[in-house]
């Protein structure tokens, strides 16, 4: 099951994606809590997590340094705002440098569901987006990072 949409709640653009995986909700809410587990998953196919560093605790911080095929090496970071395993999950998102992927600090806000036959319902929001096409090239991303998801959660 996959599911996103672009909201306009004005004056605000809200991407919200929904996506099941075969694994149980404490297994995919672990997937985001080290730079090791999202190492194996994070970013769309032509993207590749190289180091990083998270404190994965309320009030604490991460960074990942990432390559990519068509902005080369870029970084993103923030601050967790909630971390409530294996229920709830939200962060601040801002890219560093990189004035076309958006300058513009954002918010990420995760909730984990129990689906039948131990399987998690993953339902993300992100908002703060400048523009309709900075939130499709972060539906983009997280479409293709949830891809790479659900075979890691099989393989470990």
């Amino acid at each position: 099951m996959s599911d996103t949409t672009l909201v306009k709640d004005d004056p605000e653009l809200i991407l919200e994606m929904t996506r099941r995986f075969k694994a149980p909700r404490e297994r995919v809410f672990d997937a985001w809590s080290s730079v090791d587990a999202m190492t194996g998953w994070f970013g769309p196919a032509e993207c590749t997590v190289l180091s990083g560093e998270i404190d994965f605790r309320e009030g604490g911080r991460y960074r990942l340094q990432l390559k990519t095929e068509s902005f080369g090496e870029i970084a993103i970071g923030g601050e967790y705002r909630e971390v409530s395993r294996p229920d709830r999950l939200s962060f601040s998102w801002k890219w560093e440098k990189h004035e076309e992927l958006c300058q513009d600090e954002m918010e990420v806000a995760i909730e984990f569901w129990e689906a039948e036959d131990n399987e998690t319902e993953l339902r993300l929001r992100q908002t703060g987006f400048p523009d309709k096409e900075v939130a499709e090239n972060h539906g983009y991303g997280w479409g293709g990072s949830f891809d790479k998801l659900g075979p890691w959660l099989a393989s470990e």
